[in-house]
């Protein structure tokens, strides 16, 4: 999946906020170098998993008054993660100008996807690409989505394209 199935909903993803935000459109059209903020932001801000791998406690642990203990399984809410004000001040806004580093989205560690340096490659050449050979591409519709167990999953983004005159 690395590289393929998360390079899709990245792309579906950063073209919805996008083209949904023509303030955000305009400046990345304004300034080409923000597509890397712009991938980096889309997967803080609408990160279409929902779920991290689970883990289990080495040892016990009292988090915030809640109590994990030894071997016991937790899940993180990895979109909860990254909207954590804390983490992110104003954290329910896209910010192409936020600090382009999406931090754990792709997990962290040993559980580092593989496939992370790629995805945001291709995000970044395709969107970069997209709005050069299609400067009036609009959204022709809403958005659609399936029901998925870990991931939030678009199955169609309805886009018009109009390529540029020259």
């Amino acid at each position: 999946m690395g590289g393929t199935e998360t390079t899709v909903h990245l792309l579906c993803f950063a073209m919805y906020t996008l083209l949904g935000s023509p303030e955000a459109l305009a400046e990345v059209r304004r300034e080409p170098e923000l597509v890397r903020n712009a991938v980096e932001e889309t997967l803080r801000h609408d990160n279409f998993g929902k779920l991290d791998i689970p883990r289990y406690a080495l040892e016990d642990v009292d988090l915030q008054g809640a109590q994990i203990r030894k071997g016991q399984m937790v899940m993180a809410m990895l979109s909860s993660a990254l909207r954590n004000e804390a983490a992110h001040p104003r954290a329910s806004a896209f910010d192409l100008r936020r600090s382009a580093d999406a931090g754990i989205a792709f997990g962290g560690d040993a559980h580092y996807c593989i496939g992370a340096t790629l995805v945001r490659l291709e995000g970044r050449i395709s969107i970069a690409t997209l709005l050069s050979r299609f400067p009036e591409m609009e959204l022709a519709g809403p958005a659609i989505f399936a029901s998925h167990p870990s991931i939030r999953k678009m199955t169609s983004l309805p886009i018009r394209l109009r390529a540029s005159a020259g």
